[in-house]
């Protein structure tokens, strides 16, 4: 007998085997055609063109440090509220007495920008951790919130977070009654 008869009857006495065949001749088609590098290539042009988020390159992990906190500032209520420093006389806050409690936080540093020439802004701050921006938020409440001085004073100004989730994306956020 010969070797196509011996297979021949062992697949007619063994549904195993059969199967066993059939996934063979599964794996040769899978493994030997749809993936060999041609068929990638073409699958991978495909992907390009028909523009699926997997196949590109920008990726998002570049795009998501960083927080910013951004205060808009309300002058007649900058005007309104005065400050006693030792040794000196009273005298009206400005927006560097008020950059000067978020940057004397602890935990700050500030991020360099890419032209280190500039003057640091008062009204916005690059932070490393959305953490350390909840600190300077309730160092902000503490230092001129109207329930803590005891005054009715115009509020100082508003207070936003800006967090950057993807490339092209970002959620800004107000922070309510904080110099209220």
């Amino acid at each position: 007998m010969t070797r196509i008869g011996y297979y021949a009857l062992l697949c007619c006495c063994s549904p195993l085997l059969i199967l066993l065949l059939l996934a063979f001749l599964c794996f040769y088609l899978f493994w030997g055609i749809l993936l060999s590098p041609i068929w990638l290539t073409i699958l991978l042009v495909l992907f390009t063109y028909f523009g699926y988020k997997w196949i590109r390159n920008d990726d998002d992990e570049i795009f998501c440090n960083d927080p910013l906190l951004v205060i808009e500032y309300n002058q007649p209520g900058l005007a309104s509220r005065t400050i006693t420093p030792p040794g000196l006389a009273v005298r009206n806050i400005t927006e560097n007495d008020v950059s000067a409690v978020i940057r004397g936080t602890p935990n700050y540093t500030p991020i360099t920008f890419p032209r280190a020439d500039l003057a640091q802004s008062n009204s916005v701050f690059a932070f490393n951790d959305m953490q350390t921006i909840e600190h300077v938020i309730a160092r902000l409440y503490e230092n001129y919130h109207n329930n803590v001085t005891g005054r009715r004073d115009p509020i100082v100004g508003r207070v936003y977070w800006v967090k950057f989730r993807r490339a092209n994306t970002f959620d800004v956020c107000e922070r309510l009654h904080v110099f209220d």
